[in-house]
């Protein structure tokens, strides 16, 4: 059998859940010719079965056994197996796109460097984004570079996103170190050293996936200390080598690199560590710190100097102090002050003369004064290129316009040409300020707007061909700094500027090369002249220039090179008319669309029926080299169907021909607004004219989505979509703020697929913001062609943003605070989120004995349902500092904000949240939360305001009091969010109609906690999905339905499973209390769902797979949890899911405990514990 060409090796550990997306994903790629080698690293899952299954079905895949070693020995394992001529290899969790190892590899073979680099999407919480780490190592195409020459590729140190010659490997013996972790970082250092040449290639070639459940990866997992210790071996290994092998620059960029990026993780953690782990943080780090150059030091950031410098001077309770300072910043720019003529950074210690932090400490880097730059609007206005938006130095105000001056420059990539400088008018920017989202510095006149005219690119009548990079010098008062051109502002014209062609055959095309803007002057000598579905091809008819002295082409070929890949097909085309314009007429089947092969004749796999085949369209005539197609203005674009796909005839967002195969996709053509602020959109669809389709609206950052059923007419389709009343749970309610994208569903349960804006209207695109109650609604595109809708409140200048949400808490919350206080009751309801818990029960309560006070509730987005008689303020508006200074009762369910001041005559119950099950509060001995210690400061602030707590038991009772360390008055009363437990009106029926249940079905309801230590980078704690649904289905069956409910702490990751009618996502559903309703079994671990749901007397079973972690050194419990539960403690799913089909069986040894349970925790709770509040707290 002959070797493969490609060997890929993928070990793997506990990662059944994720190893099937992976392995299929590699078995999909269009290049064929690989050998996948599965090195299983001991795994206990089902990933070793996953496995298996993938060796028996294909022969390309082998599965293997590591001896022991780790990751390091796994892959080491896994390369001693392998037989091709090159190697790839990917993590098992992590996946590829369809093209991946095509482009890696016609790369290398293009260029005959050692490796390849490929850029990396990130797949979190947040959507598919660029990954920030491999953004700045992978900036633009770079063949045959070097480390030494591109010092950024140090931050490249990843091995799955490469492709290595094999002989480059074993040439130069690299190896993982074994039995530790970062193996691949010191390998990855070395391979960029020693090899001769490397390529940088732009195209995405890999998704890195932030694991959403299980245990944490490498990466999340930085407060064991061994993850430490692993990493400063690696950097110190990675020294020695660079001191032997590389210059002196290389090794400071290295520890410059080590000390941004590696090391600052774990300082950014040290708030959740323990004591121990500290003291040895200081020794491992300043055992690196010892041999980093001084002139590494002097370029840090003013943040991170100040950092070690206290970890250098090893001032523990200093750094914890700033560290702790730094969580509470709303943005991540470093704050600056002027003393006598010098820029200094406004950290903490900068003032104490006990410390004696030297100045140096404190003085910026110039980098951190980089700009901030919004480019807001590309376009043409009478033959001149038109530049706008928003530009300012960070940190620096310029309140006034004689604060700030802005220059364009346009700097061209060919030598031997001057720069094209432009002056830029400033401008007052309403928004700067408020899209900051600082609160110190004013950023009013940030606009900019500057005019190039075309003219300059011509020079003595000759036009200037090549391409200009656009930049911007920005002053701040007396600080000028460069920056790029870039960052178009989302749903703008900007993302899609137009062309100029000043003269025929030639266009100026303003373009963005990712982030960055540039300025192209280009020939096009190839223009679409008609284009014709004929049978079962398309007939395409080009014009061609011939320039005076060139011979006609005797004959011609049109190309088709796939976007993403690097597959080339020919066809045959012939040669008409003379000079100076001949045509060019071809015929490209439909059935050379979606497969290929590549340029070696190699097979290429067919595209799968989810996927789409993009083609660029060139014309070669003989004799000459490709010329790119342009697509005029005057011929229109064209859709065929194809099967049960569609073929279409586009233009790209550069100009050019584009030829497309896909499943088909709604285009929308038209849209419009109505009076009562509905969205109407109209558009053409070429798939089954007898189907349903369902336009989905999907907001980013969120698993949150609406359907809206299209009304169809053969070959159209029209909707109505209700903006500010959106079905939700049977309410309807606005959609929430955010960003919106549109897809689609053909049929029921189909496929989903985009949907795209007709190119042709573009132009009509008003992006004019409706106002639909008290939001605001535009219609627009994101990127080029993709709709978009986007929701925000309607607000007040004086109350947009946090700088002038500051004022309004520095200036209008006092004036408030001097006027009289209103009977009314300020309801908070987990900060804001909803309008539920118990102020919701004390509102019922109200409502029920005829008190007419007025219920203001706080609500973050006026999509919040707010219960019937109360009305809604939204969080830092004028409206709700004047609610807060003047309601004489506030009611909260957890802290308020730190600004928040009790005057004499108010009322403050904090009714707390559930009965300590864990340890909260002061009984937390090492908290981990997002805000560290400084929770401890802010909660004896808060306790201090309290007049009364609520206590829903007696257990609770002397617990609430040591652990908030108060003294004042505890009501003892239960809690009255369970009084629609007990009431003969409770509308479980209705329950069950919002959530679409049929009568009959028996309801489970999984509603875990939250992990202190389990958040993603942007500090949101992430939801540890632990419950196998898909086996779920197999075990339970369709008379079952699954809830999951995720903590109001989560990130908005609770993504809606497959089975749409089985499992249910009801974390939106306002109040868990009427879920406990329809609920037959309870699925929790360790939150106080249980001390609720047991008053119902039904079924709880405990998932508590970390319950020795979570005991021991997470939370620990107030009481011996193990011993009473009233449930069986379970640490598998498959267990939970035996329990659940058979409840009565697994739990019927813990009735006597049961019993023993509701008795002790729930003998307040009896239907009247709201009307025992009202009478404490409203009684004369």
């Amino acid at each position: 059998m002959s070797a493969p060409r490609i060997s890929v090796v993928v070990p793997f550990y506990n990662n059944g859940e994720d190893l099937d997306d992976c392995l299929q994903s590699i078995a999909a790629q269009t290049f064929t010719d690989l050998e996948v080698i599965m090195v299983d690293d001991g795994s206990t899952d089902s990933g070793p079965e996953v496995a298996r299954k993938w060796a028996a079905a294909d022969p390309r895949f082998t599965l293997i056994r590591s001896r022991g070693g780790g990751p390091g020995g796994a892959r080491n394992r896994g390369v001693e197996q392998a037989r091709g001529e090159y190697l790839a290899f990917v993590d098992a969790d992590d996946m590829l796109p369809a093209h991946a190892y095509e482009v890696l590899l016609h790369t290398l073979e293009s260029s005959g460097s050692d490796f390849v680099s490929g850029a990396v999407n990130r797949i979190g919480t947040e959507g598919v984004n660029p990954s920030a780490l491999h953004a700045r190592a992978i900036k633009g195409r770079r063949i045959r570079t070097h480390v030494t020459k591109a010092p950024e590729l140090l931050y490249d140190i990843s091995v799955w996103n490469k492709l290595f010659r094999r002989s480059f490997w074993d040439a130069n013996g690299l190896y993982y170190p074994e039995k530790m972790v970062w193996e691949d970082l010191q390998l990855m250092t070395r391979a960029h050293v020693l090899a001769k040449a490397v390529d940088v290639i732009p195209d995405y070639i890999y998704y890195w996936r932030e694991r959403q459940a299980g245990e944490l990866s490498i990466t999340q997992n930085r407060t064991d200390i061994q993850n430490l210790r692993d990493r400063i071996t690696a950097l110190l290994a990675i020294d020695d080598f660079l001191r032997a092998h590389a210059p002196a620059g290389t090794l400071r960029q290295h520890q410059r690199k080590a000390l941004v990026n590696d090391l600052w993780l774990y300082v950014r953690d040290l708030y959740r560590v323990t004591g121990a782990y500290l003291a040895e943080y200081f020794d491992l780090v300043n055992s690196y710190l010892d041999q980093v150059h001084p002139r590494v030091l002097r370029t840090l950031p003013a943040t991170h100097k100040l950092a070690y410098y206290l970890t250098r001077n090893r001032m523990r309770a200093q750094l914890l102090g700033y560290l702790t300072w730094q969580l509470d910043q709303k943005v991540t720019t470093i704050p600056v002050v002027r003393r006598w003529g010098r820029l200094a950074a406004d950290l903490p210690f900068r003032n104490d003369r006990d410390l004696k932090i030297p100045a140096r400490v404190y003085r910026p880097y110039w980098r951190d004064l980089d700009p901030h730059v919004q480019v807001e609007h590309v376009g043409w206005q009478r033959g001149n290129l038109v530049i706008s938006g928003l530009a300012y130095v960070p940190s620096i105000d310029i309140s006034r316009r004689r604060y700030t001056n802005k220059i364009v420059i346009l700097r061209p990539r060919a030598r031997f040409r001057p720069p094209i400088v432009a002056l830029a008018t400033s401008s007052r920017h309403p928004r700067a300020t408020a899209l900051s989202l600082q609160d110190r510095y004013d950023y009013a006149w940030a606009g900019f707007r500057c005019e190039i005219s075309s003219r300059w690119f011509r020079v003595a009548g000759r036009w200037l061909t090549g391409s200009w990079d656009c930049f911007i010098l920005v002053r701040g008062h007396g600080v000028w700094r460069p920056a790029r051109l870039h960052s178009p502002a989302l749903g703008g014209d900007a993302e899609r500027p137009g062309f100029l062609e000043p003269a025929p055959g030639l266009q100026v095309r303003p373009t963005w090369v990712g982030r960055h803007l540039h300025v192209g002057v280009v020939r096009t000598p190839a223009r679409l002249a008609a284009f014709t579905q004929s049978g079962p091809a398309v007939a395409l008819e080009a014009s061609l220039d011939v320039e005076q002295g060139t011979p006609v082409p005797p004959s011609a070929e049109f190309v088709l090179v796939r976007q993403g890949g690097r597959a080339i097909q020919t066809f045959p085309a012939t040669v008409g008319g003379d000079r100076p314009q001949v045509r060019v007429r071809g015929e490209i089947p439909l059935t050379a669309l979606p497969a290929t092969a590549d340029s070696t004749g190699h097979k290429l796999v067919a595209t799968s029926l989810g996927d789409a085949a993009y083609w660029d369209l060139y014309v070669k005539p003989a004799g000459r080299g490709r010329i790119p197609v342009t697509f005029p203005d005057g011929v229109s674009e064209a859709r065929y169907a194809h099967g049960e796909r569609e073929v279409a005839v586009e233009r790209t967002r550069h100009g050019n021909v584009m030829l497309a195969e896909r499943l088909p996709q709604p285009v929308i053509d038209e849209h419009s607004w109505t009076e009562d602020g509905s969205l109407l959109l109209r558009g053409s669809y070429l798939g089954a004219a007898t189907g349903s389709l369902e336009l989905v609206l999907r907001r980013r950052d969120s698993g949150e989505e609406f359907g809206v059923t299209c009304g169809r007419d053969a070959q159209r389709f029209s909707a109505r979509i209700d903006v500010g009343a959106m079905p939700t749970f049977g309410v309807a309610l606005p959609l929430h703020d955010g960003h919106w994208d549109f897809l689609a569903r053909a049929g029921s349960g189909g496929q989903i697929t985009p949907v795209a804006h007709d190119h042709a209207r573009l132009a009509e695109i008003s992006h004019k913001k409706v106002t639909a109650g008290p939001k605001l609604y535009a219609f627009t595109t994101a990127g080029y062609d993709s709709p978009l809708l986007t929701a925000e409140p309607r607000l007040r200048l004086s109350e947009q943003g946090n700088f002038n949400r500051r004022v309004l808490r520095r200036a209008v919350y006092p004036i408030q605070s001097r006027r009289p206080l209103r009977d009314a009751v300020l309801m908070v309801s987990w900060k804001g989120k909803a309008c539920t818990d118990n102020p919701l029960g004390i509102a019922g309560a109200l409502r029920r004995r005829g008190d007419d006070r007025e219920h203001i509730w706080v609500v973050n987005d006026y999509a919040t349902m707010v219960p019937a008689g109360g009305r809604a303020v939204l969080s830092g508006t004028e409206e709700y500092f004047e609610a807060l200074a003047r309601c004489r009762y506030v009611i909260s369910t957890d802290d308020m904000p730190p600004y928040f001041r009790k005057r004499e005559g108010q009322v403050y119950l904090q009714t707390w949240h559930g009965t300590p099950l864990k340890r909260i509060g002061f009984d937390v001995e090492r908290p981990q939360f997002v805000s560290g210690t400084a929770y401890f400061d802010h909660l004896a602030n808060d306790v201090a305001r309290w007049d009364m707590l609520l206590s829903q038991n007696a257990f609770s009772t002397p617990i609430l009091r040591r652990a908030f360390r108060y003294e004042g008055e505890i009501c003892e009363y239960g809690y009255p969010r369970n009084d629609v437990l007990h009431t003969s009106e409770a509308p479980a029926a209705q329950v069950r109609e919002q959530l679409g249940i049929p009568a009959g079905k028996r309801v489970v309801l999984y509603a875990p906690t939250w992990r202190d230590n389990q958040f993603y980078a942007n500090g949101r704690y992430r939801f540890d999905l632990r419950l196998d649904l898909e086996r779920a289905w197999q075990v339970l069956g369709p008379d079952h339905v699954v809830l999951i409910r995720g903590h109001h702490h989560l990130a908005n990751d609770v993504q809606q499973a497959a089975r749409r009618d089985f499992a249910i996502n009801v974390t939106g559903y306002p109040d868990i209390t009427e879920l406990f309703l329809i609920t037959d079994v309870l699925v929790t671990d360790y939150s106080s769902v249980m001390f609720d749901f047991a008053t119902t007397g039904r079924p709880m079973v405990f998932f508590t797979y970390d319950l020795s972690h979570y005991r021991d050194q997470l939370r620990g419990f107030s009481f011996d949890f193990e011993a009473e539960a009233p449930g069986p403690l379970l640490a598998t799913s498959e267990e939970v899911l035996a329990a659940v089909k058979d409840p009565d069986a697994v739990t019927g040894g813990y009735r006597a405990a049961y019993e023993a349970f509701a008795a002790k925790y729930c003998p307040l709770d009896d239907g009247k514990a709201g009307e025992r509040v009202c009478d404490r707290l409203f009684s004369p």
